[in-house]
């Protein structure tokens, strides 16, 4: 399991990297910006912080296959909004939380 959780963290370093884009605090926000595409940025990040999170609180190995689903799917969904910000020219800085 080791180096299923190493390979792992790799792509969740990946997940954060993406294209330099990371998110401001909602009070920060350009207002001329997409507020749904932010929100579901922000949401999809909570999303994934969950999965991650819970994939390292897991001590059942009936439910690694699980958690690794959940991380995955999570972190694609993430990278796919990201991109979709960036297309829409979103300005986005550094995550809170």
């Amino acid at each position: 399991m080791n180096a299923i959780h190493q390979s792992l963290q790799r792509a969740w370093q990946r997940a954060q990297n993406l294209m330099g884009i990371t998110l401001l605090p909602p009070e920060q926000d350009d207002p001329q910006q997409d507020p749904a595409l932010l929100y579901e940025v922000r949401l999809a990040l909570q999303d994934m912080n969950d999965a991650q999170n819970y994939f390292n609180s897991i001590s059942d190995p009936e439910l690694v296959d699980y958690a690794l689903y959940e991380v995955e799917a999570a972190r694609r969904k993430y990278e796919y909004l990201l991109r979709q910000a960036r297309r829409a020219g979103l300005r986005v800085s550094q995550v809170q939380g």
